[in-house]
């Protein structure tokens, strides 16, 4: 019956009499070679030429990089938690774009999820990531990161690149998720407030009050992190 409705573009409702004209569109999309599944007897060959009227071949995720970024900043935009603006730090960036992604979106679409459970301020880090294949993801740790430029989905302050005497004062981070976290903030508010005119402008950039900002770099203070001659200014 099916093959009745792709040449005659006609169908019959089930228990009625009157013919119906269609004007559609078939889209079929398969991981196989249909050739190779015609000669083991696997699909039909009727049908094959029925739908193969115009063949496109899509490339896997791992090889349109240009769509890596873009489809993991509309994960988290369509299923985050509303009123929190989603955005990849440039390490995380990175290692989207290093990962060679055998499940394709679908496992993309997974990867983001999870960072949502991990993240708590909007602002997806490289611990938040759990990919299936931990064994490239530990060869991609050893490489160094990338920063790439691609666009978010809204117009946002641009992330500041960490300086290198910043970086150098980051401490060894340990198993525990939750210091895990405080270190990289640290890390980001010592970067941000480095390529900042001024206080109040890390904070704008930050997306936080100045109060909140002070409140930070004093509990940074207490728990012994390296602070920046600027930082400490503050």
């Amino acid at each position: 019956k099916l093959l009745r409705v792709l040449q005659e573009r006609q169908l019959t409702r089930l228990g009625g009499q009157t013919t119906i004209a269609l004007n559609v569109r078939v889209v079929a999309a398969t991981n196989k070679d249909l050739r190779l599944a015609i000669a083991a007897k696997e699909f039909r060959e009727d049908l094959y030429y029925r739908i193969a009227t115009f063949k496109m071949q899509l490339l896997p995720l791992a090889k349109r990089p240009g769509d890596i970024i873009p489809l993991a900043l509309q994960v988290l935009q369509q299923h985050g938690p509303k009123g929190i603006y989603w955005q990849l730090h440039p390490h995380t960036q990175g290692m989207l774009l290093q990962y060679a992604w055998p499940g394709n979106v679908r496992e993309l679409e997974n990867v983001m999820r999870r960072a949502m459970v991990l993240c708590v301020d909007g602002l997806v880090m490289p611990q938040h990531l759990m990919f299936d294949d931990w064994a490239a993801v530990e060869t991609q740790r050893e490489m160094e990161p990338v920063v790439t430029l691609t666009p978010a989905i809204a117009p946002t302050p641009p992330m500041p690149i960490v300086p290198t005497e910043i970086a150098s004062m980051e401490p060894a981070l340990p198993n525990d998720l939750h210091h895990a976290v405080r270190l990289n903030e640290h890390q980001l508010i010592m970067a941000t407030i480095a390529s900042s005119p001024s206080r109040q402008e890390a904070a704008k950039r930050l997306g936080i009050s100045p109060r909140t900002l002070r409140y930070k770099l004093a509990q940074m203070r207490e728990m012994g992190l390296p602070m920046s001659p600027m930082a400490q200014a503050a």
